[in-house]
């Protein structure tokens, strides 16, 4: 069983404040392309069987945000590395534990649990499947996301078949 239904855009605001800890705010956004050598970060959700459910796909600014959000950094000391797009190592360490919470928003009551198998990053090309995925049409959420007192970017969300 796959996961059947896109998540209400109000589930995912309600997700991103609390890893944030701000009021989110969304609007419609756009695919984000997803590369080889793309600046995005994608968070790769299996079932129990390894089987790919989801993928959340963060554009690098929104990923540095997210993270420095989480991490109660200043943004200030985050909005020049986003404006050079390299992130310093404290923000992409925290990178990873976005997408961990951000699973609840797979997982709801009789549907199938998914858990964050794999966080891609910049310059590591994906897996060709998740790739595919990525750049496809269809059962797919596209966010344009602020995060209050950061700054914002774009998240899409994509399940697989």
């Amino acid at each position: 069983m796959n996961v059947k239904t896109i998540p209400a855009p109000k589930y995912v605001k309600d997700t991103l404040t609390g890893i944030a800890d701000k009021q989110i705010e969304i609007s419609n956004g756009r695919p984000i392309p997803v590369t080889s050598d793309s600046d995005t970060y994608v968070g790769i959700y299996t079932n129990d069987h390894l089987k790919i459910g989801a993928i959340m796909v963060l554009d690098l600014s929104l990923a540095g945000w997210l993270s420095a959000a989480l991490c109660v950094m200043p943004a200030g000391g985050v909005q020049e590395a986003v404006e050079r797009r390299i992130l310093p190592a404290t923000v992409v360490e925290a990178i990873p534990e976005v997408f961990n919470m951000s699973a609840g928003i797979f997982n709801y009551p009789g549907g199938q649990h998914l858990k964050l198998y794999q966080t891609v990053e910049p310059g590591t090309p994906p897996p060709l499947d998740v790739l595919a995925l990525a750049n496809s049409l269809g059962r797919r959420l596209d966010l344009h996301v602020t995060v209050p007192g950061y700054g914002d970017g774009y998240l899409s969300i994509v399940l697989a078949p």
